[in-house]
């Protein structure tokens, strides 16, 4: 299983079509806030199944702050960075963000989205799935 992980596009669906042509094909997009109402169209775009969470920039968005989903056989947790204070100066460590939340939801992966996180980056690996974060 190929899967594509993407955050804040906040429009530019050009940047987008260019890393879709780059990486293509993939079985899952997963993308993790900030499409600004265009979940319909990005899902267009992919031509593929899109999971999709709302980001600090989703305003009057009915997409679920966070979701839990499937991988292969494995659940993996998706939200946008900002619902967790990531890069808001609390003293969190992204490293530690992550470890809290796979402990706390016995999962796999967690994915966060946003700009702050973007800084980062962190991999994790299933039996039929490799992310890239």
């Amino acid at each position: 299983m190929r899967v594509l992980v993407i955050s804040d596009t906040h429009k530019k669906h050009e940047n987008l079509k260019v890393i879709l042509e780059r990486v293509s094909p993939v079985d899952l997009v997963i993308h993790l806030g900030d499409a600004e109402g265009y979940e319909d169209y990005i899902g267009e775009l992919c031509g593929c199944p899109l999971e999709i969470v709302a980001g600090n920039n989703d305003f009057f968005s009915s997409l679920p702050r966070e979701k839990e989903i499937m991988v292969g056989n494995y659940r993996v947790f998706m939200t946008h960075g900002h619902y967790y204070y990531v890069g808001s100066g609390t003293g969190f460590q992204l490293g530690q963000l992550l470890i809290g939340i796979i402990d706390e939801r016995r999962q796999l992966g967690t994915l966060l989205g946003g700009d702050t996180v973007a800084k980062h980056r962190v991999d994790f690996f299933t039996d039929d799935a490799r992310c890239a974060v």
